[in-house]
């Protein structure tokens, strides 16, 4: 899934299922940034710890519901933190939010 996903040096991850942060590591050894969305708090603190131990400074796990409170969970003081270049589904979904679509660079 990494390779095809081709991310570029240059460009903005947004990554929904955090889990361990594994995902977030590799995305973030490819990407500039790398804002990654978990919602059980215990895996957010697990995936930071994860990433700090990696040395990986240019990732960011943030709790919140990425089919739910999106907006609010990508942005930061009020300020939308996308588009992104690249969003990745890390689990299964019936549906892509129509939020996520929003969020993506064309």
């Amino acid at each position: 899934m990494l390779q095809d996903l081709n991310v570029q040096k240059h460009e903005k991850v947004l990554e929904i299922g955090t889990g361990s942060g594994y995902m977030a590591a590799l995305l973030a050894h490819r990407a500039q940034q790398v804002i990654s969305l978990e919602i059980e708090p215990a895996l957010v603190e697990t995936a930071r710890r994860n990433l700090q131990k990696a040395g990986i400074h240019n990732a960011e796990v943030r709790q919140g519901d990425g089919a739910a409170s999106l907006a609010e969970a990508v942005s930061e003081n009020g300020a939308l933190r996308g588009p992104f270049d690249v969003i990745v589904l890390s689990g299964s979904v019936a549906e892509v939010p129509s939020a996520l679509l929003s969020l993506l660079k064309v």
